[in-house]
């Protein structure tokens, strides 16, 4: 949590519009449009919003990994929209993504370790940074680190891979994590246990979280603030409370009515830190 009116701005969009030529086509079609958004330290700020509606892509425009045709992208009042690439290396490490396929995120002939010593850069020697990958591994619940420092990614289950993911980001020691659907797929033990590991990774680490999700249950128990995405554009914005429980854009009443079919039978349960390597799960 945090106080939205006195914490430093993180990650501001200003006017931030994306189009796609449609394939085969002269047309375009808009993926965000004209999209404005500060995202505070401390807080957890989730868009959601149906399949199509431009989350996934304003996460790849928050995260650089797309440039905008419209607009600012500023990352504790940088300007990063016009940046050479060789110069948005030396930022992006103060935003790091978790992605919706662990699977895919790491290279499947690279260890664990090596996966987070990539991640850790070369400020360090091989005995601190195989040290501090250990200590990362730990606190994400992956004990005892020993027993995963050598592995392969795909001797991992899901659920653990997801954990991984998140240990991987923590190595930049960023300021913001993009999570974009983390927890699509996964089981409902692994989705309680995840939500509440990041939950108390922010408040260690004062982190920023953009969260991209399409459980409308998910981002009511979690985010200090939500943002509804439709048609590329971020049709509203608020507290939970007053965004899902008292919507004022059709859309979002639309969205919220229609619950039971987009977020799945079961709500992730609290979370049980009692088992030091809880069971995953398939992909997650």
């Amino acid at each position: 949590m945090t106080n939205e009116t006195t914490a430093e701005p993180v990650l501001e969009l200003r006017g931030v519009s994306k189009q796609y030529r449609r394939r085969g086509s002269v047309t375009h079609v808009t993926a965000v449009d004209g999209v404005d958004l500060t995202i505070r330290r401390g807080e957890s700020f989730a868009l959601v919003g149906e399949s199509g509606s431009g989350k996934s892509t304003l996460a790849k425009l928050a995260l650089c990994l797309e440039r905008p045709d419209a607009g600012q992208i500023l990352l504790r009042g940088r300007d990063l929209t016009g940046l050479r690439v060789s110069k948005l290396r030396g930022v992006r490490t103060a935003m790091q993504p978790i992605f919706q396929d662990a699977s895919a995120s790491f290279n499947p002939r690279r260890s664990v370790q090596s996966a987070l010593f990539q991640a850790l850069g070369r400020l360090r020697t091989t005995a601190e940074r195989r040290a501090h990958a250990a200590d990362l591994l730990e606190r994400v619940g992956l004990r005892p680190a020993a027993s995963f420092l050598d592995r392969l990614p795909h001797e991992l289950s899901g659920g653990q891979r997801q954990r991984l993911a998140i240990a991987r980001a923590l190595a930049a020691d960023p300021v913001l994590v993009v999570a974009d659907e983390p927890l699509s797929g996964a089981d409902v033990s692994v989705r309680g246990q995840v939500m509440n590991l990041l939950a108390d990774l922010q408040a260690e680490r004062d982190l920023a979280y953009l969260f991209i999700t399409h459980d409308v249950s998910l981002a009511r128990s979690f985010a200090d603030r939500v943002g509804v995405m439709h048609h590329g554009r971020l049709v509203e914005v608020g507290t939970p409370e007053a965004v899902l429980d008292t919507p004022s854009d059709p859309y979002t009443k639309r969205l919220v009515d229609a619950v039971p079919d987009i977020e799945g039978p079961e709500p992730a349960p609290a979370y049980d830190p009692a088992p030091a390597d809880p069971a995953g799960q398939g992909r997650t």
